[in-house]
């Protein structure tokens, strides 16, 4: 899932520290009173929020999904064409993040951006809006999703329907980020059809880009699926 790069250098951006490491900052939902801001980020590398975070956007909210807390993510796929891919999750199966971070030294100093793939969802259930609506015991595993949060605050900011996905202990933020590169695509973006193999070297290199949207790009092909799980289980 690409979590949409965001290009503007006055949003937020994620640091990636010299030694692999890395802050992932979420996007801003604005001046949304109740909702956890930047200057309450929890910052893995201990380093203050200020460092990275405009004091701009300090008071601002964070949209902080994916969460990597209790692995939540919420989407809605049923509304719309980016995240329609995920209908198609089963239990069991891996849902990797994508997201844009920007080289930043001891310096304080900001560097190269590149794409970066930060953690994986190993998927347990799926819960939507209007399952909690039917079983509210539902709300107690998906209240730390930021969906989840907006909706509670002011109903009328949530009005869709929303899917929130869960995952199981085997879901992993990764602790050094790995890049999303040429080499991932040419190891992991190939199957035996040749139709499918350029569908999904095209899409890939769609991603390499990196859209200013949210999009998923499934992988089926066992092969692929083996060399992008000791890709990442390698580097992390």
């Amino acid at each position: 899932m690409n979590l949409g790069a965001r290009r503007s250098q006055r949003a937020p951006r994620s640091p990636l520290f010299s030694d692999g490491t890395f802050e992932f900052v979420p996007s801003s939902d604005g001046h949304i009173a109740g909702l956890p801001t930047y200057s309450s980020f929890k910052s893995l590398s201990r380093r203050p929020v200020e460092d990275f975070v405009p004091r701009s956007y300090l008071d601002q909210a964070m949209h902080n999904d994916p969460e990597f807390e209790t692995f939540t993510y919420g989407d809605r796929p049923d509304l719309k064409s980016g995240a329609a891919p995920l209908r198609e999750m089963n239990k069991g199966d891996s849902l990797f993040f994508l997201a844009r971070l920007v080289e930043w030294d001891d310096e304080n100093r900001w560097g190269r951006a590149g794409l970066y793939l930060i953690g994986e969802l190993v998927l347990d259930q799926v819960i939507m809006k209007s399952n909690t609506i039917a079983n509210p015991e539902l709300l107690e595993v998906v209240k730390n999703n930021a969906h989840v949060m907006r909706w509670h605050l002011s109903p009328s900011l949530e009005r869709r329907n929303f899917w929130v996905f869960v995952g199981s202990r085997e879901s992993r933020r990764f602790r050094h980020a790995v890049p999303f590169d040429e080499r991932i695509v040419n190891r992991v973006l190939q199957t035996s059809d040749e139709k499918s193999a350029k569908k999904q070297e095209d899409a890939g290199k769609r991603h390499l880009v990196g859209q200013g949207n949210r999009e998923c790009l499934v992988i089926h092909d066992p092969a692929s699926i083996s060399n992008l799980d000791e890709y990442t289980r390698g580097r992390t």
